[in-house]
């Protein structure tokens, strides 16, 4: 009697675990919360801004600022904009137009924006790119000028 329950303890605790796992892999990938807010990357040449509102009806309205900062002078910024409304599916929204193709995927308190190059450089400027991880700063309701 005593082995099947030394046996039982640790199939058990595995098991526990597994589903523990799999809850916190869920929640991660498949934002229960608004992403409405305020999003930043901070990287030495890349100081990039996207504001995002949830809207009604599993849609998106962002407004991107992407900039490029040359380390060897600071004055010299290049940019490049993107704004849209778009389809938000499980966490991933897709913004595609004749020159541009960004995915946006949230995960909790963080978008991961990946510029695909298959289509164009989305009009941005020299050395200019979205792609990145952006960490939300604030979940305040953004304004938007469109």
């Amino acid at each position: 009697m005593l082995k099947l329950k030394l046996l039982t303890f640790p199939i058990l605790f595995l098991a526990l675990s597994a589903v523990a796992v799999g809850q916190t892999t869920l929640r991660a990938t498949t934002p229960g919360k608004s992403v409405t807010g305020h999003y930043t990357m901070r990287r030495e040449e890349f100081r990039n801004r996207i504001f995002v509102q949830q809207l009604p009806g599993g849609k998106i309205k962002f407004d991107l600022l992407a900039l490029w900062v040359s380390a060897n002078n600071p004055e010299n910024i290049h940019n490049g904009t993107a704004q849209g409304i778009v389809d938000l599916r499980d966490g991933v929204a897709v913004y595609e137009n004749s020159s541009c193709k960004l995915t946006l995927k949230f995960t909790s308190g963080k978008i991961r924006i990946v510029q695909s190059d298959e289509i164009g450089d989305c009009e941005f400027g020299f050395n200019v790119t979205a792609s990145g991880s952006y960490r939300k700063i604030s979940s305040r309701k953004p304004r938007f000028d469109f």
